[in-house]
């Protein structure tokens, strides 16, 4: 699982760097005001709502490391959408990619887990997950801050958060499915 643990740990930098400048950017570049900020997020909330039925039947299809790859590449395009469209449509539409798919990481690599490990073995599989993507939580902000108070703003920032995400989705595919018994 070393390429599920590497992928998980790139993907909590990654959203969560998303997660914590987006609404600076909103701000900055875009003009949102409080009221467009609220529609973001809860926009944002109601995509991981619906989300959550549209994603089961894709995962349960996609073997080895492909569900999370695909799930982490849809989080990685709705945190590119509005550094490369402008707008509140963009936005919106990242809000939408971003909080339809951010949960449904979860999901894939929990399901990974139960295929991958022995039952008794799964809280220790998944408290290893968990360490890599809290490590990766708190090392995101911190690079995307540093790029953030350079010349480029918080769009520099936000593209590590999408160069993050890609890489992770990449790993993440490379992870074969486990054997069977």
């Amino acid at each position: 699982m070393a390429r599920k643990l590497l992928s998980y740990g790139l993907f909590g930098a990654g959203y969560i760097t998303y997660a914590t400048f987006i609404i600076a950017h909103l701000r900055t570049n875009e003009g949102f005001d409080s009221g467009s900020i609220t529609a973001f997020w809860a926009i944002l909330g109601l995509a991981a709502v619906v989300a959550a039925f549209a994603w089961g039947p894709i995962l349960a299809r996609l073997k080895g490391g492909w569900g999370a790859s695909a799930t982490i590449a849809t989080v990685a395009a709705g945190a590119a959408l509005p550094l490369i469209w402008h707008g509140p449509a963009s936005a919106y539409l990242s809000s939408i990619l971003f909080g339809g798919s951010v949960l449904a990481v979860i999901a894939a690599v929990t399901s990974f887990v139960r295929k991958a490990a022995k039952p008794h073995a799964w809280t220790a599989a998944i408290a290893a997950l968990t360490v890599a993507f809290g490590t990766g939580q708190c090392i995101g902000p911190l690079l995307s801050g540093a790029l953030s108070d350079g010349p480029n703003g918080v769009r520099a920032g936000l593209w590590l958060s999408v160069g993050i995400l890609t890489v992770a989705s990449v790993v993440a595919a490379f992870q074969p499915e486990p054997a069977g018994d």
